[in-house]
């Protein structure tokens, strides 16, 4: 994606490479980094800048509970796009001490403030779920709120009920019990949110 100009094209464009550790990343970066400067006139000429900066702009990485190679890539590139995984449910997953043992790593490896980032504030920038100002969108996320649940309720009783009519009306098709003449097709509607 890098080499490919993906992230030269669309500058926006947010990836987070998940549940593939972290420790790989500074001497896989360094590499791409090196081959753009002996052959990316060439082969990348589009590009502007190098690997490590398209990284750092456009790209997050996980790392699980006991990567004590956190370290070398928080030295190398900041603590600001990297996220927490757990791993769960691979057995090899720490789960329920994963995030005890992850707050245990030695301070000198993982500093706290990094630590409070990669559990938290990171998740936080890359999921865009930072709390917005209360009193501006109260009514707004009230009404979103309600016309989001209502599409979903709306949906879910129109499952239910088309469960059963599939019941019936498998039960009123049912060669041995009915004639043909009593099956009727049932015809499924779309539903849509009232704001779409």
């Amino acid at each position: 994606m890098i080499c490919h100009g993906v992230y030269e094209r669309f500058p926006r464009l947010q990836v987070a490479y998940m549940e593939a550790g972290c420790g790989w990343l500074p001497s896989w970066l360094h590499r791409i980094d090196e081959h753009l400067e002996l052959a990316g006139a060439v082969e990348a000429s589009s590009l502007t800048m190098s690997a490590t900066d398209y990284f750092k702009r456009n790209c997050w990485i996980s790392t699980e509970c006991e990567d004590r190679y956190v370290s070398d890539v928080i030295r190398w590139m900041g603590d600001d796009h990297i996220v927490y995984e757990t791993d769960f449910p691979h057995p090899d997953s720490k789960y329920p001490g994963a995030t005890d043992y992850f707050l245990g790593l030695d301070s000198d490896l993982v500093p706290d403030d990094a630590k409070r980032k990669i559990l938290w504030d990171n998740a936080v920038d890359l999921y865009r779920s930072a709390p917005r100002p209360r009193a501006a969108t109260a009514v707004r996320d009230r009404c979103d709120a309600r016309r989001i649940l209502g599409a979903y309720a709306n949906r879910a009783d129109a499952r239910v009920r088309g469960g059963a009519r599939a019941r019936r009306r498998k039960r009123r098709c049912h060669p041995a019990r009915s004639r043909r003449s009593d099956c009727r097709p049932v015809q499924r509607r779309r539903l849509r949110c009232r704001g779409d």
